[in-house]
């Protein structure tokens, strides 16, 4: 986990982990490996004891899961006391706190569960009754479907506190990681490595599992339903992990996406080498066009995170081609076989998520007046009724264009957004382009804002708060920037003295201008996405022989864009334009576009 920046920038390098003998050896391993790629860098370890390194009484499916060995390590991160943490890939739980990413991992130790005792040597040959410990659910739910006569016990506790206790008689066996075994020079206790002790066949397991439930239930004995409900849960998240392997040496994403009533939940499945390793959720309302609101909320996660080499989604084709224009990734739209497996899960996952969570959603949309208010009194201002925010939107500062969307008391007025083709040509770059918008659009309107918001640092700041003063307007407006880090994630503002103002990314105010300005950057990457698509549809048109005028402006009326072109053939083209010219066109689809 990280939210450093890259280390080429870097003198010293802190490195969160905790104090455990594994846990060391994995850290000090990093450290190593920084220490011989960047000589010049100071790499130095931040040790901490977690919360759950001192429960140990406890099973961890009562006290919170794995999060409770890695919530230490993500406060020293957010705290700026480590740029990174080093924690066993297993134990970290799936869902990543917000403004955290899984930044890299290294090449793989064993995958197996070791089989350790000192008196049987694999795992079929323990008496009946014989007690097993571990700590794991998914093994616990393993062992007992393989062998329902084994009491399993828990078994909390560093790797050389189990083999104590195993040592020490509480146990007849014990399960454990054998990366963990061998990393710490315990290989020799390892009696049987065990891969797979259901050969990828669980249904019948959990028929049996879900049999057991209800006869358990019947009979009132409703804590030991309670633990096989368990079981069966952890069951089936093994089946889906097995399921969802994918024969893929590059990272991928899944995504699928569910709507409802204007509210609409994109869900990311991330694949690491062919294995699920992370998911990410997230919740918003939209009004129009939800293709609108995925494009931008996948721009903004894909600038913030290290993107995979190929993305699983079905979209419109006019959003894939901005995808893979802007990120170095192949975007896949399956309609059929595993994939489309995977994106189906995917959207059922977001429509369970969508209903459990909407609530919440729109408990925290109706706090957006509290985070207004606060915002206010930030800026020292008697009265803030309408705020005006501002985004450019380019790929390599080509056919730039802007978008002004309008808040008024805390709430998105769409009927008062604005866009902009920005015609500076000479000076290309965000400042004068922020410059061409404010003077285009404050020149003309009588309501100005009390607020405007840019969506840059002290650069755009600066560009906005000259240019307003050249224009004497007949009323001040206050400016104020969403300063981004170097991960492209916000984490301040600029306010109107220039001076940085750090945001606590779990308040309200912070989740109030996030959403401003993922409604702005919607707005302005739509527009973009229309602009680019009809020029490259003109582009292409320019020069094919026999092409005239009137015969490119049929075409882009009928086609509005280029991609619409690959799927046409001869025939059809032939209606609308003249012979020669339909054979010319289609010679120039084939050859650039098939």
């Amino acid at each position: 986990m990280t939210t450093s920046a890259h280390t080429s920038t870097l003198k010293t390098l802190n490195i969160a982990t905790r104090q455990s003998p594994l846990a060391m050896w994995q850290a000090e391993y990093i450290k190593s490996r920084l220490e011989s790629l960047y000589p010049e860098l100071e790499v130095n370890l931040v040790t901490m004891v977690t919360k759950g390194d001192k429960i140990l009484d406890t099973p961890l499916a009562k006290i919170g899961g794995k999060g409770l060995f890695v919530k230490e390590l993500e406060q020293a991160l957010y705290d700026g006391r480590a740029d990174i943490a080093v924690h066993s890939l297993k134990d970290v739980p799936m869902e990543l706190p917000e403004g955290l990413i899984l930044g890299t991992y290294c090449k793989r130790e064993a995958p197996t569960d070791a089989f350790v005792s000192n008196d049987y040597d694999k795992l079929e040959d323990l008496p009946q009754g014989a007690v097993v410990g571990t700590a794991s659910l998914r093994r616990q739910c393993q062992i007992k479907a393989f062998r329902p006569d084994l009491q399993i016990k828990s078994l909390r506790g560093n790797v050389q506190t189990r083999l104590a206790k195993l040592d020490a008689g509480e146990y007849d066996a014990i399960i454990l990681a054998t990366s963990g075994l061998k990393r710490v020079g315990l290989r020799e206790r390892i009696k049987q490595e065990i891969d797979n002790l259901f050969n990828n066949k669980l249904t019948p397991t959990i028929e049996r599992l879900q049999q057991l439930e209800n006869e358990a239930s019947e009979a009132l004995k409703f804590e030991q339903a309670g633990i096989y409900r368990d079981y069966i849960k952890a069951l089936k998240l093994i089946n889906f992990d097995q399921i969802v392997e994918v024969q893929k040496s590059v990272n991928i994403d899944i995504i699928g996406f569910y709507e409802n009533n204007g509210m609409v939940c994109i869900l990311i499945f991330c694949f690491i080498k062919g294995k699920l390793l992370a998911k990410h959720e997230f919740i918003s309302e939209y009004i129009g066009d939800i293709y609108e609101t995925i494009l931008s909320y996948l721009v903004q996660y894909y600038e913030s995170t290290v993107p995979p080499k190929e993305v699983y989604i079905n979209l419109p084709q006019e959003c894939i081609n901005l995808l893979q224009t802007k990120f170095a990734f192949k975007v896949f739209q399956p309609i059929k076989g595993k994939y489309m497996d995977l994106i189906t899960s995917a959207i059922n996952n977001a429509k369970e998520y969508l209903e459990k969570n909407k609530l919440k959603f729109i408990d925290a949309y109706n706090r957006t007046l509290g985070a207004h208010e606060e915002l206010r009194n930030l800026l020292g201002l008697r009265t803030m009724s309408q705020i005006d925010i501002i985004d450019n939107s380019n790929i390599f500062l080509e056919d730039p264009v802007s978008g002004v969307v309008v808040f008024k008391d805390g709430r998105p007025c769409k009927h008062l957004y604005r866009k902009y083709n920005l015609r500076t040509t000479i000076k290309k770059s965000d400042y004068y382009f922020m410059q061409e918008v404010i003077i285009r659009r404050y020149t003309k309107i009588e309501e100005l804002p009390d607020v405007l918001i840019v969506d840059g640092g002290l650069l755009q700041v600066q560009a906005a708060q000259e240019i307003l003063q050249q224009l004497e307007l007949v009323k001040p407006i206050t400016v104020i920037g969403l300063q981004k880090n170097d991960k492209h994630q916000t984490e301040g503002l600029i306010l109107p003295d220039r001076s940085f103002h750090p945001l606590d990314k779990q308040s309200y105010l912070y989740r109030f201008l996030a959403f401003m300005q993922d409604e702005v950057h919607r707005f302005a990457i739509t527009f973009y996405r229309n602009k680019s698509s009809k020029s490259k549809l003109n582009q292409f048109l320019d020069g094919i022989d026999g092409l005239g005028l009137k015969s490119k402006q049929k075409i882009m009326r009928i086609y509005p864009n280029i991609y619409d072109l690959k799927y046409v053939d001869q025939s059809t083209i032939e209606q609308i334009i003249p012979k020669k010219a339909a054979k010319n066109l289609m010679i120039k689809i084939q050859k650039e576009l098939k």
